[in-house]
Order: C-alpha cells, then structure tokens, then sequence
C-alpha cells in the first residue's frame, strides 16, 4: 500500500523539484536616495575688516600775530577842539594762546598793544602839542571753525589807556597750514572800544601760529 502511494506521489515531487529551483526571489524595491542638504554658496571674496578712523587729537594752540590798518574815530570830539594835524593809521601786536573746547570750538586768551591814532592841537599860543593814542589789552574769545580753512574770533577785550575802556573784538582768519604743528594766520580784526567818544580800529594781520 506504502509502496503505491510512493510510486504514485513521486513523479509529482521530481516535477515540482526543478519549478522550485527555477523561482528566484524577489528583488527588493531600491532604496531612495537621501536628499543632499542644500548648501550656502561662498562669497566671491570676503570683506576686509574696517578699521575706524580715529580723528587726530586736537592741540594747543599759541599764535603771535601783528598788523596795519586805520581807526574810525571822531577826532574834534576826542581832542575837544579843531585837530591841526592828525594820522589814523593803526597797527597792533597780540599773543595768544588757545585751548580746544568741545570737537570744533576753542576759547583763547590775548595780550597785546595797540597804537591807534595821533593828533596835534594848540594850546591858543603858537605851541602845537602831540597827543598819541594807545593802550594795552588783554581779551578773551571764542574761536569758531568755518569751511576752507577759515575761522571767526569774537570776544571782548579790557583797554588800558589813562583809563580801563571794555571793548569787543571780532576778526576773520585763514589759516595757512607750514607743516603738521605749523600755520600762518592772516586776516582782518575789528575791535570796538567803549571810549568817548569809541575808536574802532580795524587792521590787517598776519602772524605764525604753533600747535603744542
């Protein structure tokens, strides 16, 4: 009985051997590829640090400085009777000293002599007498910087003639740069001297200028 069954069973088992070996297996799907991460492009070049620009400090200043004008000045009232003769030429000599204040600005103090006219009177007899007129200072001011080089004082002064006269001041400066601690200051001042009656001397000057 055993042996019918076997007999009957392994043709199928011998034709199914090969069907077996011919299967392969499956091929599993393909794994996907990781998507690359995005990467920042580089700059062409890198900029250069930027150093800050520190500005020069600022100094000291003395100045020596001298000039010639004329003064406005109304002789009959001064001399208090008819001038016989009489000169209005004006000059000066100052030194000065300034000091920074702030970014821009400066104060300044000054000490000089001014010669502002000369006139001649009689005395109703045949003697003419010489009345020259001058006077010390010493004044302050306020230097302020404008465009090109130029600069604008303003301040007030005290006169010492017989008497003390106040007196304001204000001038216009260029400013002639002679190497890094070294200028040539030339321009035009006018002061206002609170006498009676007021002399108002205006002068050219020009001076030298030295940073400390």
């Amino acid at each position: 009985m055993r042996a019918r069954l076997f007999a009957a069973v392994a043709p199928l088992l011998l034709a199914a051997v090969p069907a077996t070996a011919q299967q392969k297996p499956a091929t599993p799907p393909p794994t996907p590829a990781a998507t690359p991460k995005p990467v920042a492009p580089k700059p062409a070049f890198a900029p250069a640090a930027v150093t800050p620009v520190v500005a020069p400090a600022r100094r000291l200043r003395i100045e020596l400085t001298g000039g010639v004008g004329t003064s406005v000045v109304d002789l009959s009232s001064w001399s208090g009777s008819s001038a016989n003769d009489w000169s209005k030429l004006a000059y000066w000599g100052a030194g000065r000293i300034f000091f920074p204040l702030g970014t821009t600005l400066s104060v300044g103090a000054e000490v000089g002599y001014h010669y502002h006219f000369w006139y001649t009177s009689s005395s109703g007899y045949s003697w003419n007498y010489n009345y020259p007129v001058a006077a010390t200072h010493v004044g302050a001011m306020l230097r302020v910087p404008l465009a090109g080089g130029f600069t604008a004082d303003v301040g007030g002064a005290m006169h010492f003639f017989n008497t003390t006269r106040p007196g304001v001041l204000a001038s216009l400066n260029y400013h002639i740069p002679i190497g890094r601690s070294v200028v040539i200051p030339i321009g035009v001042r006018a002061d206002a001297i609170f006498t009676s009656p007021m002399v108002i001397p205006v002068v050219l000057n020009a001076g030298v200028g030295f940073s400390l």
